[in-house]
């Protein structure tokens, strides 16, 4: 039966359709390269050593610097302690800026990057809220500089466009939900007392 289809069609029509599924295969699993293709990778250059663990001629390390550097101000919970973690997360965070728009959430889905967003916004919310209730208001940011609510706000600003609106109000409430001794409050007390409710407008 097939032969007699293949003696039916021309050679030059045969050709032409085996060519076009060749084409049709390559583009299934050889995608073109797209301009956001371009952006992510190059997003990945600049934060390789950041972001992802680093392979050294011998071994690949268990850890990437993001995770170092969390831990060590974790354990410090000082600003001296947290100052390089910070640091690196202001130039990240000048990175994810230089992202085109249309490009966002191709950027924002690599994993790393999503990790790494958002442990780092929940670590500034609990370290304003220590290991207990803030005793009022005006004690919510502990030792937190200006500098330091700008880096919290920035993440809040482009939680938004990488992320979206609901993603970010999200993490707001699960964060109100465990923060220490916040089962103990109403959710107004724990918002008016968290950083969560600082009004980012007067830090961008």
């Amino acid at each position: 039966m097939l032969n007699k289809i293949m003696a039916s069609v021309s050679r030059s029509v045969f050709v032409t359709i085996v060519l076009g599924l060749g084409i049709l295969l390559m583009l299934i699993f050889n995608p073109p390269y797209s301009v956001c293709d371009a952006e992510v990778e190059e997003f990945k250059r600049r934060e390789a050593s950041f972001l992802f663990k680093q392979k050294s001629k011998f071994k690949e390390s268990s850890r990437s610097m993001a995770v170092v550097l969390k831990e060590q101000c974790l354990r410090t919970n000082s600003p001296g302690g947290c100052f390089e973690y910070f640091t690196q997360l202001k130039l990240l965070l000048r990175d994810l800026d230089q992202v085109s728009s249309q490009c966002r959430a191709d950027v924002g889905g690599i994993s790393q990057l999503k990790k790494v967003f958002w442990d780092s916004t929940g670590l500034i919310v609990k370290i304003a809220w220590t290991d207990k209730p803030p005793e009022a208001a005006f004690d919510k940011l502990a030792w937190l500089t200006v500098s330091d609510l700008n880096l919290y706000c920035h993440f809040k600003r482009l939680s938004h466009d990488y992320y979206g609106k609901q993603q970010w109000e999200s993490f707001q409430e699960k964060m109100m939900t465990t923060l220490p001794g916040a089962d103990k409050l109403s959710r107004s007390q724990v918002w008016s007392l968290s950083v969560l409710s600082e009004n980012c407008s007067s830090y961008l």
